[in-house]
């Protein structure tokens, strides 16, 4: 499938800032440790980032890939995804915040899901706003791109919270690629148009830099003129518009966050039903789980289709840097 028409150049890297550079873009060295770390970010919350991180995380890793879920945001939510809340390593961001503030190593969690690890995040960066910035930024990006070449990831997925400038300057000066979910109201696209001065500040640093799409979400695919005027709005922006929106759904929202499951899990519950009934057949007191049903394979599927057309981006933009 292939993304919507775009421009060779983004509107939003056509503008300049009036945020103070970080550094000299002369003397910016790109990192290939970095090449594979991709920032999740909108301005607006509620768009969709940790969820989109999540689910299309896993799904990534269903299929083979080593995969680094990193929660920026003091909400902490992605652990909520994850039904890693009583995990006995979450730490609420302390880590990460020693990583942020004192350079130390990152640790990420192994193994919340085949193929997937994890950073938490939480209340504990809630004091990142009074560290020096150009020492954060150092900090974490030297930190992340150590965590990326010892796990061997082969993608590391920033999960970055809204409306907060220095988790998201600090977030651009580590990412090689930013991948932007939007609904379908205009406050989504102003959400967008705000990342712009971040970005063009963060290539001080951070040179390869790269807008790599945006993914429509929590739409109602069936409204076809209300999808195609969202599609017409975003193209004012000039990047990839992922193929593949991801559909509203309601039930799938409350009981994947309340069960602590991810969608591909709660997509196969059928399965786990019908084990949890010949069960009861000795243990009367055995739940008999929810099942997501064929609208939750039906999101699957979109996520299933989201994570294919970033492979596809990410590999053209490494094929065009390897010819260059």
């Amino acid at each position: 499938m292939s993304q919507q028409r775009h421009s060779a150049t983004p509107v939003l890297d056509q503008s300049t800032t009036d945020h103070p550079e970080r550094g000299d873009m002369s003397e910016a060295k790109p990192d290939p440790r970095l090449d594979r770390v991709m920032a999740l970010a909108n301005w607006k919350g509620g768009v969709g980032k940790t969820t989109l991180t999540a689910n299309m995380g896993h799904t990534l890793a269903n299929g083979g890939a080593r995969i680094l879920l990193v929660d920026l945001d003091l909400s902490g939510n992605l652990a909520l995804d994850l039904g890693l809340i009583q995990h006995p390593e979450q730490d609420a961001g302390a880590g990460l915040m020693a990583a942020i503030r004192d350079g130390e190593a990152l640790h990420p969690i192994k193994g919340v899901r085949p193929g997937l690890d994890w950073i938490p995040g939480g209340m504990e960066l809630r004091g990142i706003g009074r560290l020096d910035p150009e020492v954060a930024i150092a900090n974490f990006r030297e930190q992340i791109a150590a965590a990326a070449q010892a796990g061997d990831y082969d993608l590391v997925m920033l999960d970055c919270p809204p409306n907060h400038p220095e988790i998201i300057e600090m977030a651009f000066g580590a990412a090689r690629y930013i991948l932007v979910p939007s609904k379908s109201d205009p406050a989504s696209w102003d959400g967008i148009a705000k990342l712009g001065p971040f970005v063009h500040q963060a290539r001080a640093i951070n040179p390869k830099l790269t807008w790599l799409g945006i993914v429509i979400f929590d739409v109602d695919t069936q409204a076809t003129s209300v999808l195609a005027s969202v599609r017409s709005s975003l193209s004012h922006y000039g990047m990839p518009i992922l193929t593949a929106p991801v559909r509203h759904s309601a039930r799938g929202a409350h009981f994947t966050r309340a069960r602590g499951q991810l969608l591909g899990e709660f997509a196969n519950g059928s399965k786990d039903t019908i084990r949890a009934l010949r069960m009861r057949r000795s243990d009367p007191t055995v739940e008999i789980p929810v099942s997501g049903g064929e609208t939750a394979k039906s999101l699957q599927e979109d996520y299933e289709h989201i994570a294919g057309e970033v492979i596809q981006l990410i590999t053209q933009h490494e094929d065009r840097e390897a010819m260059a």
